[in-house]
């Protein structure tokens, strides 16, 4: 049996009361992932999103006692029966960012190869059931992928469902990259590895110069390596992937980086903005386009053109009427 609510510290810490004017107060929260390093990116495109779209947004530690609190999902039972409890006693309405494929059942049951968390199953299952349990009490759920709508909508069709755009980050400072003869790194990967990431990589660590970083690098970091390498890296998680990473690939096109990517099986939305290789030509194609010196002035060109054909201002404000009407 679960304690009453005010016997258990809330994760959060107590919810904060913040005014509100004509603008509505977003926050968005990073409590149930500890620091939040891992997903730093992530909550400051959500934030600066939600600020061009002429709201009222912060990054923060805790909840909103009004507002609209928005939480990236990822919960422990004891987090998802928190914030089921405080939802019952707060004015603020809860949006829940969905970040995985879901078959309405478990998270991500396609990805069928890998190490670690990516083939826990019983990680993935009880990751889904906690999502299940807050985003039954949430106001509305914004997917950052719009091929898994159809299944989240199934899901919670009584509430809205809606893919979070994907777009120009006006607010993020415009990262300045040296001379192209400064650049010390040839290829940079930040993420998790896996074994088919770990091969593909180390053939190409034999011809160049490739440097990783791992998913807890800070992002200033993060940014300065990307300045740093005259190309980025996107290697899916197994052969074959059913899709690629577009907040990776939003990351590094919103700090003017070249990226090369690995070829998914589905269309990517940003798959205008990079260069992409089928994974039997990767290595190939990846030592051409260095060698060709392909990447010179292909990341402000990609930035450029991201800019001026992915305004992310009007999508949000489309979504966000959609999401409280």
């Amino acid at each position: 049996m679960r304690p009453r609510l005010s016997e258990v510290p809330l994760f959060f810490g107590p919810p904060e009361i913040l005014s509100q004017g004509e603008r509505m107060r977003f926050g968005v929260t990073y409590g149930n992932h500890n620091s939040g390093v891992h997903i730093e990116d992530v909550l400051v495109y959500l934030r600066n999103a939600l600020l061009a779209a002429g709201e009222d947004a912060y990054i923060v530690p805790g909840l909103l006692r009004d507002g609209v609190n928005v939480l990236l999902e990822d919960f422990t039972s004891e987090q998802a029966w928190q914030i089921t409890q405080l939802r019952k006693t707060v004015r603020a309405r809860f949006v829940i960012i969905a970040s995985e494929f879901t078959d309405g059942k478990r998270f991500n049951t396609h990805i069928t190869s890998g190490e670690g968390h990516y083939v826990d199953v019983e990680y993935w299952q009880k990751r889904f059931d906690a999502f299940l349990e807050v985003a039954n009490a949430a106001d509305a759920i914004w997917s950052l992928s719009e091929y898994s709508l159809p299944d989240y909508q199934a899901l919670f069709p009584d509430k809205p469902v809606l893919a979070f755009p994907i777009g120009f980050d006006p607010l993020l400072p415009v990262a300045c990259h040296p001379a192209a003869e400064e650049k010390d790194i040839d290829l940079l990967f930040t993420g998790s590895q896996t074994p088919h990431r770990k091969a593909l990589i180390s053939e190409l660590g034999e011809r160049f110069n490739v440097m990783l970083a791992p998913v807890t690098t800070i992002t200033a970091s993060r940014i300065d390596l990307i300045r740093r390498a005259k190309a980025c890296l996107h290697v899916n998680l197994a052969p074959k992937a059913l899709y690629s990473s577009v907040m990776r690939h939003h990351f590094l096109v919103m700090n003017r980086a070249p990226v090369i990517s690995e070829r998914a099986q589905t269309v990517g939305p940003l798959d205008d903005f990079i260069t992409q290789f089928d994974d039997v030509e990767f290595t190939e194609g990846v030592t051409d386009y260095l060698r060709n010196c392909e990447w010179r002035g292909a990341g402000a060109a990609a930035h450029e053109r991201y800019r001026q054909c992915r305004p992310i201002a009007g999508p949000m404000q489309e979504m966000i009427a959609r999401s409280f009407r």
